[in-house]
């Protein structure tokens, strides 16, 4: 299980390294690849608060991309439990993100409000709906 995990943190620095390597050598062409480097952090600190069986079977299943049945033999426990604790670390990992996304922003910006706070745009005659 560790030995998988160091493989996909290797594999990550590699890659990192790589687009690095790229960016300095052709700047104008340089284009966004992923996400903003903000959202990394916030889905690191994330996932550093998932429980240790949690981030590791999220790890197994999402980076690794092996299936139910290949994590829980990785780990020695039934294919339930991996469906179960993927469940529940997807459920804390959305509302870990949804917290830090409806603080005000870095910039210092409020956020989006809901669709449902939007008031609807007047009509052309500007009678209300």
């Amino acid at each position: 299980m560790w030995r998988t995990a160091t493989n996909l943190v290797r594999r990550h620095h590699r890659r990192h390294a790589l687009e690095q390597r790229l960016l300095r050598r052709h700047p104008t062409t340089a284009v966004a690849l992923g996400p903003d480097p903000d959202d990394l952090v916030d889905l690191r600190a994330a996932l550093l608060r998932l429980t240790e069986r949690q981030r590791t079977v999220v790890v197994l299943h999402h980076l690794a991309d092996l299936s139910h049945a290949d994590v829980a033999d990785a780990l020695g426990i039934a294919v339930g439990t991996v469906a179960a604790t993927l469940h529940q670390a997807r459920a804390r990992l959305a509302a870990d993100l949804d917290s830090s996304r409806t603080a005000v922003d870095r910039a210092g910006r409020p956020p989006t409000p809901p669709v449902a706070a939007i008031e609807p745009p007047p009509s052309i005659d500007g009678a209300t709906p």
